[in-house]
């Protein structure tokens, strides 16, 4: 998660040489009576050799914040670091500091757009409440 860390032109091509093409399982959750349901996907590839150093997750932003925290904490350091929405986010940077340089995620975004601050809090919510229960937490535990 270090920008000197990152994949060169070469490297890239070596891996695409040795991913076989991927298999993608999609489940629907469309049991709910409502206008909106619950998608989960997972992208199986199939590699030549062993020794992953990629990480890829299609995470919204409460499981952005957290997989980059467990990464941070594990010394977890791929050369490729991908977690989708989230690292947009201006808290993200914030949260993560120099430890975000280096992270893919989703393509910018436009803050201005109608819905999209309450997109964020809807996603910051989550965050904020876990962020909270830690706090509390650790203000309970022994000295």
């Amino acid at each position: 998660m270090h920008p000197g860390n990152n994949l060169t032109r070469d490297e890239a091509r070596r891996r695409a040489q040795l991913i076989q093409t991927p298999l993608y399982d999609i489940s629907l959750d469309l049991t709910r009576d409502s206008d909106t349901f619950t998608c989960e996907a997972t992208i199986h590839f199939l590699c030549q050799e062993p020794g992953a150093d990629t990480f890829i997750a299609y995470s919204y932003p409460p499981d952005t914040f957290m997989l980059t925290n467990t990464a941070i904490t594990q010394s977890y350091n791929p050369k490729i670091f991908y977690t989708a929405v989230g690292t947009a986010f201006a808290a993200y940077g914030a949260n993560f500091k120099d430890k975000a340089n280096g992270v893919l995620g989703i393509g910018g975004w436009d803050p201005t757009l109608p819905g999209a601050q309450e997109y964020v809090q809807r996603q910051m919510d989550p965050i904020r409440n876990r962020v909270n229960e830690v706090d509390e937490l650790s203000a309970r535990a022994p000295p």
